[in-house]
């Protein structure tokens, strides 16, 4: 299991970490976690994954041929991520769609709407020997040094030389994902439990977001009684599971942020439990969501994955 940023970002901490230098602040891209494996191997050089380790190598082959050009040494793994802008918006579903496709219809669709980008964000073994003891800092050198072969759709994530402050409002303005922080100075991890609800989030590593958003299993639907809506879905039921008992704990429901179509979609019972990203304002005592709207279906995610942060 690879690691995976904390939440919230403690602001007192990042604050002293931009007074003294040492922080780092990247643009969060609104895309999915895909680990690159460089074997050396004659037969399997390159490996493309997904986040749960499924084989994508043949789905992504403009990313392969690049990645045999750039003379990555043997024995490395990256932590990239595949990002698709429509429109000027990035389009999470679009990787997903060509993700969960077979071969040949991965390739036309990538032929269709355009090749996804791959942006290094992080390295966990480098030459055969696991480089997490170093800072993020010299990561990120090296990050830099492999990607100084410029080919068209892979690169190094983006370095936004501002202030925090800065990073903060152009995120707004621009509308994006959100920001990672890390302290300079702090290693990674990763473990071999294979447990995907449980990453590891190591300390020196966090979201900074507008907003807070999570990923909530949908146990089943509510139907609307308007006219105009009758039978169709009014709201979808959610849950996560509590990390100290493994309950499943209802978070209540959400349906706002669902189209016509979805709601119409998402009366096939045969769907659930299934997975939804939700935006909202705050958590309340009594587990429910303020302003609570639905971002997207997370059809990357599987339900147990879905585990509050508490």
């Amino acid at each position: 299991m690879l690691p995976k940023p904390i939440e919230t970002a403690p602001e007192d901490v990042v604050v002293a970490l931009e007074q003294t230098q040492k922080l780092v602040i990247e643009r969060k891209r609104n895309g999915h976690n895909a680990p690159i494996a460089i074997t050396g191997d004659k037969d399997f050089p390159v490996g493309i994954y997904s986040r749960s380790m499924n084989t994508l190598t043949e789905k992504f082959p403009h990313h392969y041929e690049e990645l045999r050009s750039m003379n990555i040494p043997a024995g490395t793994l990256l932590q990239g991520e595949f990002t698709l802008t429509d429109n000027g918006t990035e389009r999470p579903g679009l990787i997903t769609k060509i993700a969960g496709s077979r071969v040949e219809r991965a390739v036309a669709i990538q032929e269709e709407i355009g090749i996804p980008s791959l942006s290094f964000f992080n390295v966990l073994v480098y030459k055969g020997r696991s480089v997490v003891h170093l800072s993020y800092q010299d990561r990120l050198g090296i990050i830099h040094e492999l990607c100084r072969t410029e080919t068209p759709h892979i690169g190094m994530v983006e370095v936004l030389k501002l202030s925090l402050e800065e990073a903060k409002q152009r995120s707004i303005a621009r509308d994006w994902e959100g920001l990672v922080l890390y302290d300079k100075d702090a290693p990674t991890d990763y473990t071999f439990t294979g447990k995907s609800e449980l990453p590891p989030r190591p300390y020196g590593c966090w979201k900074w977001k507008d907003y807070l958003e999570s990923d909530f299993v949908v146990t089943g639907w509510v139907p609307s009684t308007s006219a105009k809506f009758s039978g169709l879905v009014k709201d979808l039921l959610i849950a996560q599971y509590n990390p100290t008992t493994g309950d499943l704990e209802s978070w209540g429901k959400v349906g706002v942020g669902l189209t016509h179509q979805q709601r119409r979609e998402l009366t096939d019972s045969q769907l659930y439990p299934m997975v939804v990203e939700v935006k909202f304002e705050a958590r309340t005592p009594n587990k429910r969501l303020l302003s609570a709207r639905v971002m997207r279906l997370r059809d990357d995610k599987l339900p147990h994955e879905c585990v509050a942060p508490y």
